[in-house]
């Protein structure tokens, strides 16, 4: 199979990482489909002006994620925290709903955005523990841990 006809599914290809992959994949000559929560914005209609397949995502629904990962070569994952409004245990479903339907999609290769070491959930580091808890870490190194590294 060769590059040009791979398809790359990209999760938040509108924001700061999603779009700097769509960018990559592009000039490597990949399919691009990127998915986004909003299909009618500026962003999105710019990737589309460049031939992204762009489509909007219910990160909550699996259906949402099936349909979106439909056909896909790879994906690239990245839970949004901000969309999760800081609640960390439905960041850590989304992710882990993401998970199962590249699985069910039969997603060849999977990149996760996480975390340097994921199972050390952020609170471990430092003297004052309760102090450095951040949510976008805890969600992602619960994720990691739960679907990709068991």
């Amino acid at each position: 199979m060769e590059t040009s006809s791979k398809l790359i599914t990209v999760t938040g290809a509108t924001g700061f990482q999603g779009t700097a992959v769509v960018d990559a994949l592009l000039a490597k000559g990949y399919r691009v489909r990127g998915l986004t929560s909003n299909s009618d914005s500026a962003a999105a209609k710019a990737l589309a002006d460049r031939g992204v397949e762009v489509q909007r995502l219910d990160p909550d629904s699996k259906e949402s994620l099936l349909k979106a990962f439909r056909d896909s070569h790879g994906v690239f994952l990245n839970t949004n925290t901000h969309a999760s409004a800081g609640d960390v245990a439905r960041e850590v479903q989304q992710g882990e709903l993401a998970v199962d339907a590249a699985q069910q999609a039969a997603v060849t290769h999977l990149v996760f955005s996480s975390l340097e070491a994921p199972g050390l959930p952020a609170s471990e580091s430092g003297s004052n523990k309760e102090a450095y808890r951040l949510p976008d870490f805890e969600a992602k190194s619960q994720i990691s841990v739960r679907r990709l590294f068991c």
